[in-house]
């Protein structure tokens, strides 16, 4: 059979895609490079023609996940038809776990990759992003300043901070979510659990009460029912 000559993206997004699937279903640390090999069909050379090490692969699958979700942020904070809260409601609301898209993924999947397996993972994930996040959040804090409806002295510091707790909630509320079907009483924690973060984030921020909406609250019912 003759070789198959791809395009360098086209072969590279080829492993992301193959290492993504593994590592979510897997684990990173249970992964083998033969087993994405195997999934891409290529030879280990070509492997390292891409990639130094299988954990320059997990760092590339971190930085294409992280981009995407960075993109969608950066949009919001450079709207300029949006007000501060507006903005900061729809970056975690973006980026949280309920949202309506991210609530139809299967729980088999949710399991997958909030597996003990991939505690490395996602932790690096979450780094990788809060890195870029935290100061595109933190220029959302600054307009919220200048408008009057957040009263905190360290406009420039809270992004990423506000980031990591956003980012620890999320894991927490996927706990619960994946406990739900032997524990029917998590659904109001859940919906109590939003409610301390919001009460939280306001604090942080000295935002009006009941200003602060990181959930889709009818949404989040609706998927609770």
């Amino acid at each position: 059979m003759p070789r198959v000559l791809k395009e360098y993206n086209e072969r590279k997004n080829e492993f992301l895609n193959a290492a993504q699937e593994l590592f979510y279903a897997k684990g990173y640390e249970q992964t083998s490079i033969n087993a994405i090999l195997e999934m891409v069909g290529v030879a280990k050379g070509t492997f390292y023609h891409y990639f130094k090490s299988k954990e320059a692969l997990l760092d590339a699958v971190i930085e294409r996940i992280s981009g995407r979700a960075v993109a969608e942020m950066k949009a919001i904070a450079d709207n300029p038809e949006m007000d501060a809260i507006a903005k900061l409601n729809q970056v975690f609301q973006s980026s949280g776990s309920w949202k309506a898209a991210h609530m139809a993924i299967p729980i088999p999947i949710r399991r997958a990759l909030y597996n003990h397996k991939n505690i490395m993972m996602l932790r690096r994930m979450t780094l990788s992003t809060a890195r870029i996040a935290g100061p595109l959040i933190a220029k959302i804090i600054q307009q919220g300043k200048r408008e009057r409806v957040f009263d905190t002295e360290f406009p420039e510091d809270l992004g990423e901070l506000l980031y990591m707790q956003f980012a620890n909630w999320r894991e927490k509320l996927a706990d619960l979510l994946l406990g739900i079907d032997k524990h029917p009483e998590y659904r109001a924690k859940i919906l109590r659990y939003v409610d301390i973060y919001n009460d939280t984030i306001e604090r942080f921020l000295g935002a009006p009460k009941g200003s602060i909406m990181i959930s889709d609250r009818k949404a989040l019912e609706n998927f609770l029912e």
